[in-house]
């Protein structure tokens, strides 16, 4: 595909609810409470099926009835509160807070009027129950009248009709058919009220997914001021560099990595290890980092252990190898850097103990015998994925009070930012393409960062390996992937809906992006 093709207009997610179902829970009603396998959809014909079985004597349970009954419980403040789902209805305005749209629709047929009263008590009691909630809590924003379209009226031929203009949608209805949603699989998802089990926790989903896609959107604009992405911008460290998109971030990092480098030649302090905790969700890229910092400040890295997988069993076999090699390679005048990975695993309070004395200087040998080292020179990172902050650390190590204990003993906390940022995800994306001349121009298209982050990445690893298969071969088939081409990437499913994205628009992503050499530019 030629450069010059355009890409599908991008329109703000949208969240599709039936008024009657998801958010007013017929179900709740009084006098349905007792009918057998009830439904919180709206039926008519089902609730007066039931209703003439239940009550057979009784025959005047007509449609109107039933929504005159339902408009009297809509106005009773003892009932009211109950009919609205509060769950579904949060995760609605919490949805309209992050900017994206609701359509509220009505399947019921509004000739009668009591019909009409039912869907405007409906209506009113929803907006004013999002009032409350956004009154206890500005996260989130109260419905309003142009949140309601009922012009949707048959939701097949509405999705139908938009399944070409690249919206993301999600549709919260009893009435979409499995022929829909084949037919639109790729421009939104579906949640129904009645099959979906775990509705609840797509939506919540959804709006997530929302979120990251309207901050997309945001940063991309940012970004595509100019024609030319400059990677040195973003770098911190001056050599090797790793990459930082957000710029609060790069600057802190920078700040403590210099701070680091100074301490190593001016500190009074010459028996103790600089400390140092790092943060980062699985697949920031921690290890890179670190080889980084040690080609940084000219260290060489002297012991790298990793606590995940290690049996409890085996804890102290590793701990203790681990320090007895840090501090005997520490000892001559070049600086070190030693490594303990994933020190926030489930038995890793093992570790505690067996640091709290190393992390000052002081070594025990196999005598039991304190002895102090001159390790001055030695910058020890511990580095945990589970947790971002000391706090988050020591509240989920609540029962063991060496985890204060070992906060004490650290000078910096670094936290990497992850690639769940827009900015983040892009520049790793970036990156990723284009390593060999980490420091040039790149001229990249703006579709191909839409498409890019609209796709749900997990990992720089993730990125990474996607990237170098896209930049494979001229004539790689897709159709002939063997598993085990994908032993680096944390979810299949995940990689397999990013490849289709990837490949549904574009022959060849390089054809898109052009690293222009810094010296010629």
């Amino acid at each position: 595909m030629s450069a010059t093709t355009t890409a599908s207009t991008q329109q703000n997610p949208e969240i599709i609810v039936d008024i009657f179902g998801p958010i007013i829970d017929i179900s709740n009603m009084p006098f349905f409470r007792e009918l057998p396998s009830s439904t919180r959809h709206l039926d008519v014909e089902y609730i007066r099926a039931m209703l003439q079985q239940k009550y057979p004597s009784f025959d005047n349970w007509t449609a109107e009835k039933i929504f005159e009954k339902i408009s009297e419980a809509l106005n009773s403040a003892k009932i009211k509160k109950q009919l609205i789902d509060r769950d579904v209805l949060k995760l609605l305005c919490n949805a309209k807070k992050r900017g994206i749209t609701i359509k509220i629709k009505n399947d019921v047929d509004e000739t009668s009027s009591e019909a009409k009263k039912m869907v405007s008590d409906a209506c009113t009691a929803i907006k004013d129950y999002s009032k409350y909630l956004y009154k206890c809590d500005e996260k989130f924003s109260p419905l309003i009248e142009n949140d309601f379209d009922f012009t949707i009226n048959d939701i097949n031929v509405f999705l139908t009709s938009k399944q070409n203009d690249g919206t993301y949608r999600v549709v919260f209805d009893e009435g979409v058919t499995l022929d829909t949603l084949a037919d639109n699989k790729n421009n939104f998802e579906w949640i129904s009220i009645i099959n979906d089990k775990e509705y609840m926790q797509k939506l919540t989903n959804a709006i997530i997914q929302g979120q990251r896609i309207r901050n997309i959107d945001n940063v991309i604009t940012g970004l595509t001021r100019s024609d030319q992405i400059n990677l040195a911008n973003y770098a911190i460290m001056n050599n090797k560099p790793f990459y930082v998109f957000d710029e609060d971030i790069r600057t802190e990092l920078n700040n403590n990595i210099l701070h680091i480098k100074n301490l190593l030649t001016t500190r009074m302090d010459k028996e103790k290890p600089i400390c140092i905790f790092l943060a980062g969700a699985p697949g920031t890229g921690k290890s890179y980092f670190v080889d980084n910092f040690a080609d940084h400040i000219e260290a060489h890295v002297i012991s790298r252990t990793s606590l995940s997988g290690v049996a409890e069993e085996h804890f102290t076999n590793a701990i203790t190898k681990h320090v007895h090699d840090a501090f005997n390679e520490a000892t001559c005048n070049k600086n070190h850097v030693a490594f303990l990975d994933e020190v926030d695993t489930e038995s890793a309070s093992l570790a505690f103990r067996f640091l709290m004395n190393p992390m000052t200087g002081t070594n025990v040998n196999a005598e039991g015998c304190a002895e102090r080292r001159q390790v001055n020179n030695l910058v020890w990172i511990f580095a945990g994925s589970a947790y971002s902050t000391p706090e988050e650390f020591i509240a989920g190590f609540s029962k063991d009070r060496k985890v204060t204990d070992f906060f004490d003993r650290v000078h910096f906390n670094l936290v990497l930012p992850t690639v769940d940022t827009p900015g983040q995800a892009i520049l790793a994306f970036i990156i990723s393409l284009k390593k060999s001349n980490p420091t040039g121009h790149i001229k990249i298209e703006k579709r191909v960062l839409h498409l890019f982050g609209r796709t749900a990445w997990k990992s720089v690893r993730q990125i990474s390996t996607i990237c170098r298969i896209v930049q494979s071969t001229t004539d790689f088939d897709w159709n002939n992937i063997k598993l085990e081409n994908f032993e680096n990437v944390n979810s299949l499913s995940e990689f397999i809906k990013a490849r289709e994205e990837i490949t549904k628009n574009y022959s060849r992503m390089t054809d898109l992006i052009t690293v222009i050499d810094e010296e010629t530019t």
